[in-house]
Order: C-alpha cells, then sequence, then structure tokens
C-alpha cells in the first residue's frame, strides 16, 4: 500500500487532506492508506470526525496495536513522540499547519531527514525559509490551494515520488557540515571585531 503521513494537522487539514485521499484511491482503484497526526493530542476526537465527514473510518493507533487483524487504510495517532518513525514509513509526507491561514507550519526537514517527498500548504511564513531552500532542490513542493492537492498527491505517490526523495537525499548530504561552518563563520566575524582599529 502507498502511505500518506500528515503530521501536525491543525482544524480545517483534516477533511481536506481526507478527501484527497479518498479521491486518489478512488481513481487509481489502488489502496492508500492514510496516518493522521494531530498537532494537539486534545484535538484526536475533533480530527477523527474531520476524517469521518471526508467519508473515512479512522482508527486510532493504541487500538491498532492492541487488536490483532488487518490494518486500518485511515489511522489517528494517539500517541508521543512517533511522528519520525512514521515518516520514515511514508511514500509521502504533508506538514500541517499550512494548509489553513492563522498558525505559519511546522518543521519541514523532520519529514525530508527521514527521506519521505514532502508536501506543504502555502500559508508556511514560520518557516519561509526553509521551504524555499528545500522547494529549489525539488524535495518539497508547496501546496497553493485546495485544488492542487490531488494532483501532487497524485504525481508524488507515482512517478514524481523517487525524483523527490533523491533529490531529498542530495539536499540534506548538501547541507551537512552547516552547523560547523555557521560557528566557523561567528568565531572568525567576532574576532575581526576584535581588532584594534588601523591607524591611518
Amino acid at each position: 500500500d502507498r502511505v500518506v503521513v500528515a503530521g501536525s494537522t491543525h482544524p480545517g487539514e483534516e477533511e481536506r487532506i481526507g478527501r484527497a485521499v479518498r479521491a486518489l484511491a478512488a481513481d487509481s482503484g489502488a489502496p492508500v492508506r492514510l496516518v493522521v497526526a494531530p498537532r494537539h493530542g486534545e484535538r484526536l476526537a475533533d480530527a477523527e470526525r474531520n476524517l469521518q465527514d471526508a467519508g473515512l473510518a479512522p482508527v486510532r493507533l493504541t487500538r491498532l496495536r492492541r487488536e490483532e487483524g488487518p490494518p486500518a487504510e485511515t489511522i489517528v495517532v494517539d500517541t508521543m513522540g512517533e511522528l519520525a518513525d512514521l515518516y520514515a514509513a511514508a511514500d509521502l509526507a504533508i506538514v500541517g499547519g499550512s494548509l489553513v491561514a492563522g498558525i505559519g507550519g511546522h518543521n519541514v526537514f523532520e519529514p525530508v531527514l527521514a527521506g519521505a517527498p514532502t508536501l506543504i500548504g502555502a500559508h508556511h511564513g514560520h518557516v519561509r525559509s526553509d521551504v524555499l531552500w528545500l522547494e529549489a532542490a525539488g524535495a518539497l513542493r508547496v501546496i497553493r490551494d485546495d485544488d492542487a492537492l490531488l494532483p501532487a498527491l497524485r504525481e508524488w505517490l507515482g512517478e514524481g515520488g523517487p525524483a523527490a526523495a533523491d533529490a531529498a537525499r542530495r539536499a540534506l548530504d548538501g547541507a551537512r557540515g552547516a552547523a560547523e561552518r555557521t560557528i566557523r563563520w561567528i568565531r572568525d566575524h567576532r574576532s575581526r571585531r576584535a581588532e584594534p582599529p588601523v591607524d591611518g
């Protein structure tokens, strides 16, 4: 199965993502497993209702782990600290807090570091520089409006996915050592400021 992980979602996002994933599965005739991790744990019931409104049947992760049987096609994450592992199992990641205005987006490096081609909405002001860099590298795509979500899912769960994952690996390889380079620059800059002025 293809797996889409939507991380750090907020009100107004689960239903949009759920409808797009459901439409994709109907179009392709192949199952698409959706894993939704709400940003705030107190929103679990709200997220489940939103997914039900999208025509899906969500099941909580802890319940799946207790009960034997086939895995559900729509999973709501009700545990903490597992998002990085879930991104690592994803064929595609969607970063929440960005499909609706007023939040500003969340960490885009977490899914890219996990090797998942990543989508983010247009409202990502808090992580704008990271988004621009990863988008230029081909590791991330910005969804400008709701109409763009389904085509992006279709492309990056199809032929475009491997190329995006390769782009993510190349971008991150190029960024390795950035912290050391930054520290070196700060030290050099501070030492130059500390030097006494030369009389001219």
